[in-house]
């Protein structure tokens, strides 16, 4: 391809701003582009119930200012979409290319009406490219590897990680040698859970007994590998009356003597990992994530609805609108839960780390109103910039810079954590996603757990580098909407992201090609 690859010196957010109309749809295509790339989408049928993403020119909403990064990056970048109906012409098109953004929804591929087996093809053509060294970002491989809640297990030995994170899998039946009686557990366990390389050095597994262990020790967050809105995703706490576990039979709702235990260490939790193991008949408390309710039941009770579901014999009578199964469909399904230290600041919210590849695009805090969790729309949330604060700051931004825990977390996971987090993924021989975001938690150091020496860390609560949303477009988005709906400063916001996504790419494609 020709020469170019950065913005033009007279592009400016002001330029924008003052051309804003220009801005709004797909930009003139530069007469030598230095890279060609292409934006993939996806319409299901349906209409606009099975495409929520869209604006009303039929695209989604912020596909067009993505593809407009790039071209003033000085690629070519075109728009199109998945064709499962002609999956070979698809595929000739697709080969023209030296990179492809996608921007198709998860589930949207296996949305009633489309071609059955089209996610499985279009995932095996996508990996086929980054084979022959054409970036897809974000790829099957990285969405699954990054994305999934095992990622958390892979990468306890980083800066940014737990080393008491634990994965189990589930068999093909959809049961879990973890999650049958003890004995069985002894008897059957088939598999093992990932090896967590400890801080110190040495290697450990959670063995045979998982939660029961666990649970006795801390209090802990159990996570499923599917979904992405909280369901699934459980707080556990034991319950305890006069320092002492709680069983089954003793167990009343109207005994306000029992209570959830406090943080581990204290009792009745043991004082070290495996030092005591819960019976079925000890009694946890629970809060899902997706909506805060919580429920009280046995050990055993919990760990039957995580295999049979609430209908499983055994598993009580439950009010989680979503049905358990976590292991259903076994390892290659996704079947799999992950078990994590609680952190109990998790209530002073989590701090997002909105990346453009390497690149530290927003610090965001998002803040959790009426309950622990911040998903969806339950947060309030808070904006910073990151990197050096300017000589000349704005009125009435945020700077990480002027926030010492900020400031040193942005400096951590991106001088420390980055460079090697793709390889503890799995996925060294893969670029990173062109924009991706990780949540943090804050928490007490290891050094001080009752938090005396005042000083804060920050643990990795997940990865989302599937289809990210570019939310300052939100408002285009609707069948009745498109970017002309966007308030002038939510556009400069978006487009000083997609900008940055257009010259990463370059800089990525640029070091793919010096490594050729």
């Amino acid at each position: 391809m020709g020469a170019g690859g950065s913005i033009p010196s007279d592009v400016t957010m002001e330029t924008v701003k003052a051309e804003r109309g220009k801005y709004e749809a797909l930009l003139a295509q530069p007469e030598a582009p230095k890279y060609k790339m292409a934006v993939i989408g996806f319409t299901a049928p349906g209409g606009d119930a099975m495409n929520t993403d869209k604006d009303k020119t039929g695209v989604r909403y912020d596909s067009t200012p993505i593809a407009n990064g790039v071209i003033l990056a000085g690629s070519s970048c075109v728009m199109f979409d998945y064709t499962p109906d002609d999956h070979d012409g698809f595929a000739a098109k697709v080969a023209e290319f030296d990179a492809l953004i996608v921007r198709i929804n998860p589930g949207q591929l296996s949305a009633p009406g489309v071609v059955e087996g089209a996610q499985m093809k279009f995932d095996g053509l996508m990996r086929e490219l980054v084979a022959k060294k054409v970036p897809v970002w974000s790829s099957p491989g990285v969405q699954t590897q990054m994305g999934a809640k095992d990622a958390l297990t892979n990468i306890g030995h980083l800066k940014c990680g737990l080393p008491d994170t634990y994965t189990y899998f589930g068999e093909d039946s959809g049961k879990c040698a973890h999650f049958v009686g003890p004995e069985g557990m002894r008897k059957t366990c088939a598999f093992q859970p990932r090896v967590i390389k400890q801080n110190r050095g040495s290697a450990g597994f959670v063995g045979p007994e998982g939660m029961r262990k666990t649970c006795a020790f801390q209090p802990r967050v159990i996570k499923q590998n599917r979904g992405s809105a909280g369901e699934g995703i459980w707080l556990v706490w034991l319950l305890s009356k006069d320092g002492k576990k709680v069983k089954k039979a003793d167990y009343s709702a109207d005994d306000a003597s029992i209570t959830a235990a406090g943080g581990g260490g204290l009792a009745p939790y043991c004082a070290s990992l495996g030092a005591e193991l819960l019976e079925d008949d000890d009694m946890i408390k629970l809060m899902e994530m997706n909506d805060n309710h919580v429920e009280y039941h046995s050990l055993g009770e919990f760990l039957t609805f995580c295999v049979d579901g609430p209908s499983g014999e055994g598993a009580g009578e439950w009010k989680a609108t979503f049905p358990g199964q976590y292991f259903k469909g076994g390892k290659e399904a996704g079947g799999q839960l992950v078990d994590q230290r609680l952190l109990p600041r998790i209530e002073e919210g989590e701090v997002r780390m909105q990346m453009v590849g390497n690149r530290m695009f927003k610090i965001i805090h998002k803040k959790p109103v009426g309950g622990l969790s911040a998903v969806g729309g339950n947060n309030e949330m808070t904006f910073y910039e990151p990197g050096a604060k300017p000589e000349n700051p704005k009125e009435g931004v945020l700077y990480a810079a002027d926030f010492p825990d900020y400031a040193r977390l942005e400096k951590q996971f991106v001088e420390d954590d980055i460079p090697v987090v793709m390889p503890a993924l799995g996925l060294g021989d893969e670029p990173l996603p062109l924009l991706w975001t990780g949540d943090f938690i804050p928490k007490n150091t290891e050094e001080s757990p009752d938090g005396s020496d005042g000083k804060t860390d920050f643990v990795v609560g997940e990865f989302n580098c599937s289809c990210v949303g570019i939310s300052p477009f939100g408002a285009a988005c609707g069948p009745d909407k498109d970017l002309k709906d966007v308030p002038d400063d939510l556009f400069l916001d978006g487009y000083a992201l997609t900008t940055l996504m257009g010259q990463k790419a370059s800089e990525m494609l640029d070091e793919l090609r010096a490594k050729a």
